[in-house]
């Protein structure tokens, strides 16, 4: 029998978005895009997932429509051919997570490559349970497609961490930091547009250098990309330029910060 807290509520607890104790399709397509899942496959978990689980989780009650899955009881909706690592009560079973590496490790003993985990669900697999192998085959690829190292292994804290939910709030932390990065302003960045080809001027730009960073900028087969740089660059250029004709270094670093649109508005009012 497992020890200590109850994991398997942690693992749900995870896609309760608004942590009411219930779990909505929408908060399970939420959580799913929260740890990077696409929309086709979060789409599908929070169909199949809420209506397999939800009444599974509330013994005695009348099936509603909104298909909720009861958190403190999800245990009851633990499926078979799974690797016995959760008990009955849903805790955490250490001698039955420590079998997995024990048993299919073979090519690193603390971690999991793609067919030894395959070989585990085949293991597991319990005769006439294709609805609780299948679930468990699409939990388990998903997640090794999403946390599996540069060298195409799981490891065995990744897989704890899928145990007692931990995994899910790394991803997600670890999609947004990168997706912040994306979207930070990188000053070197910024300097560079001027240093490429800011000629005429050190801290502008006309027309005609702007109409070369973009190109400079476009990527092979990303017409749309293309198309929206230079439509939004060129309005903006028309707006923005001043009466030489140039678009001087402040006002880029406006389109970048946002800054440039709360000027240009306040400018349109004080016009009226």
């Amino acid at each position: 029998e497992g020890t200590g807290e109850n994991v398997l509520i942690k693992h749900a607890a995870f896609f309760d978005r608004n942590h009411d104790g219930f779990v909505y399709p929408w908060e399970t397509f939420k959580g799913m895009r929260a740890i990077g899942c696409g929309l086709f496959i979060s789409t599908a978990a929070a169909i199949v997932v809420n209506m397999s689980l939800s009444q599974k989780t509330r013994p005695g009650k009348f099936p509603s429509l909104l298909f909720p899955i009861e958190v403190k009881n999800i245990a009851r909706a633990k499926h078979g051919s799974d690797t016995g690592v959760y008990d009955t009560q849903g805790r955490f079973v250490e001698s039955k997570f420590e079998d997995i590496f024990k048993k299919h490790a073979r090519e690193n003993s603390s971690a999991l490559t793609s067919k030894e985990l395959s070989e585990m669900l085949k293991d597991n697999r319990e005769s006439k349970d294709i609805g609780g192998w299948f679930g468990a085959f699409v939990e388990w690829k998903i997640l090794f497609s999403l946390c599996k190292d540069k060298d195409g292994l799981m490891q065995k804290d990744k897989v704890r961490g899928v145990y007692d939910g931990t995994i899910f709030e790394k991803l997600e932390m670890d999609r947004q930091s990168t997706k912040n990065h994306k979207q930070g302003f990188v000053e070197s960045k910024f300097e560079d547009i001027f240093r490429k080809h800011a000629r005429s001027n050190p801290n502008a730009l006309n027309s005609e250098e702007l109409s070369e960073m973009l190109k400079a900028n476009r990527e092979p087969k990303d017409l749309t990309g293309r198309i929206g740089a230079f439509v939004e660059w060129k309005v903006l250029f028309s707006l923005c330029k001043d009466k030489d004709g140039l678009l001087q270094k402040d006002v880029v670093r406006g389109v970048y910060d946002g800054s440039l649109f709360e000027k240009l508005e306040m400018e349109r009012k004080s016009a009226k």
